[in-house]
């Protein structure tokens, strides 16, 4: 199952915040039409994988991430960390740790 960084999930929550998006929710890691990965925010598919934090306001938790069925083996145990600097924009990386 993917994991966050601190600073993801703190990306996460910010951009779940700011866009209004309904506690059912969350950011979606998707395939795009050129089979690249892209984000979007939306509701849960059947075999998707749930990444969870805890909300700020409630302190329930909360689904943060949500991996597409066709991803999240792909995936598996990567880290997703988001980086500002280095004179890019801020966004979120996908780090495949080895074993």
């Amino acid at each position: 199952m993917i994991r966050l960084t601190e600073r993801a999930e703190k990306g996460l929550k910010d951009i779940l915040a700011s866009s209004g998006a309904p506690r059912d929710q969350a950011v979606k890691l998707l395939r795009d039409e050129s089979g690249e990965i892209a984000m979007t925010i939306d509701r849960p598919g059947h075999g998707d994988a749930v990444v969870t934090g805890h909300s700020v306001v409630s302190g329930q938790p909360r689904a943060l991430l949500i991996v597409d069925a066709s991803l999240a083996a792909r995936l598996g145990d990567a880290l997703l960390d988001f980086t500002k600097g280095n004179g890019h924009p801020p966004h979120f990386v996908l780090v495949e740790e080895e074993n």
